[in-house]
């Protein structure tokens, strides 16, 4: 959902479909063709969108939906969690494939840490409205800070299982 919720997004693991309102959810409309899609997250005009499945495919949209370019990502999607800022530009995906992923220029090309964190398995995401400030946590693990647009992460917190995070502003 965009921050100021006209753009809401939804995923229906029963078909292999997005649905997608742009009028504060009074009205719904599919977007069809991406498979099946576990996380989808949009910027606040609702032009960028970026959806993951099972697979190792990260999908995005420049147009609002209309037109769709697949990127490769590294691992194994199973359940992904996706997060962007409010313009689009810094995006990040995670999983339970042990790996991050980032843009920085709207989804256009990603940069994947093969090393992040000892390769746990990340289980939430939320990524501040300019980007700059991202936060993870993983089951039974720890939560993890990012200051640098998700570059880098620090350990955070105590062990615990984790399975919901959220960060204002």
């Amino acid at each position: 959902m965009s921050r100021t919720g006209q753009y809401q997004l939804t995923t229906n693991i029963d078909a292999a479909n997005i649905t997608r309102s742009t009028n504060y959810g009074a009205n719904w409309s599919t977007i069809t063709g991406l498979g099946i899609i576990s996380a989808v997250c949009c910027s606040d005009d609702g032009q960028y969108i970026t959806a993951v499945g099972l697979g190792n495919t990260i999908k995005v949209s420049a147009d609002g939906g209309l037109t769709w370019t697949n990127k490769a990502a590294l691992g194994n999607f199973t359940t992904p969690k996706a997060a962007m800022s409010f313009d689009g530009k810094y995006q990040t995906v995670i999983g339970s494939n042990k790996f991050i992923h980032i843009s920085s220029d709207y989804g256009a090309t990603w940069t994947v840490n093969t090393n992040t964190l000892n390769n746990v398995y990340y289980t939430c995401l939320d990524i501040s409205k300019d980007g700059k400030t991202q936060v993870t946590a993983v089951s039974t693990g720890y939560i993890y800070v990012s200051s640098d647009y998700g570059s880098t992460w620090n350990l955070k917190g105590d062990i615990l299982n984790y399975q919901a995070i959220a960060i204002s502003g």
